[in-house]
């Protein structure tokens, strides 16, 4: 079937993480500082054109074949075409540059456009609109994680326009079988160490597999709270999802909504 294409769109694609909707989205190229961290203006109430980088083109073989977005030559956000851990099967991802470094998109909440409230498949294949809001998937950031040491940023804005940042100089995403277990270290920032202080060494969990050590006075948090997520309480640092409490950064960030957050990840 022949996907609809955009005229302000440079490319499209044939699966799940599709760009058919990008004329309704936009995410501005300039940065605003906050305690000297360059930050992401993110325009959620009028969204227009995203700038999108040349794509890269897809190959025969994976030698050579980019990992993320640090082993790709680019100077403006976009949508670009990597290959996690080596592998021939193509992966759709947005890719950031902020103060000189490559970051690979591997989450993206503004509006609540796409249902969060999937399986455990889908969250470790990856699903969503990588032009606007989607999941990497959590097998290929596992794969991204274990390609050299990892860095993660995490933007968070509030409703009014606010913007913090949560950084952790060691992030990583353990296997399948451990139920992909975070792992985050050397927190920095004005967020507040959510991640550390509330969900690292926890199992990630699903509405169709609860990994919760205890569940969270007998509520499956990933059921009620219509998304996946590494779960040690169902409302603490839950960043997937969209209306009822979140999303949420319940550390230094008072406010249960949020009005738009991203994480990503990069080389160290």
């Amino acid at each position: 079937m022949k996907i609809p294409r955009s005229s302000t769109c440079s490319r499209c694609c044939s699966n799940d993480l599709c760009n058919t909707d990008c004329w309704k989205t936009n995410l501005s190229g300039t940065t605003t500082t906050s305690t000297a961290k360059s930050t992401i203006t993110l325009d959620t109430t009028v969204m227009a054109t995203i700038t999108t980088a040349t794509t890269t083109l897809a190959t025969t073989t994976s030698e050579g074949n980019p990992k993320e977005c640090s082993d790709i030559h680019f100077d403006k956000h976009g949508v670009f075409t990597i290959y996690p851990k080596g592998d021939i099967k193509p992966k759709s991802v947005y890719c950031m540059i902020l103060d000189g470094v490559k970051w690979t998109v591997n989450q993206w909440r503004f509006n609540g456009s796409i249902d969060f409230n999937r399986t455990w498949n889908e969250y470790r294949e990856g699903f969503g609109n990588v032009n606007t809001e989607y999941w990497l998937g959590n097998k290929h950031i596992h794969s991204l994680t274990t390609n050299e040491q990892h860095k993660l940023h995490i933007h968070l804005q509030g409703k009014d326009g606010t913007v913090k940042y949560a950084d952790y100089l060691s992030f990583h995403v353990s296997n399948e079988g451990s139920k992909y277990l975070l792992n985050v270290t050397s927190y920095s920032g004005i967020a507040g160490d959510c991640l550390n202080n509330r969900e690292n060494k926890t199992a990630f969990s699903t509405k169709d597999q609860e990994n919760m050590e205890n569940e969270h006075h007998g509520i499956n948090c990933a059921k009620s709270y219509s998304s996946g997520w590494w779960y040690k309480a169902c409302y603490d640092c839950n960043l997937n999802e969209y209306g009822r409490y979140g999303p949420l950064w319940r550390y230094n960030i008072r406010e249960r909504f949020l009005k738009a957050t991203i994480m990503m990840i990069s080389k160290v």
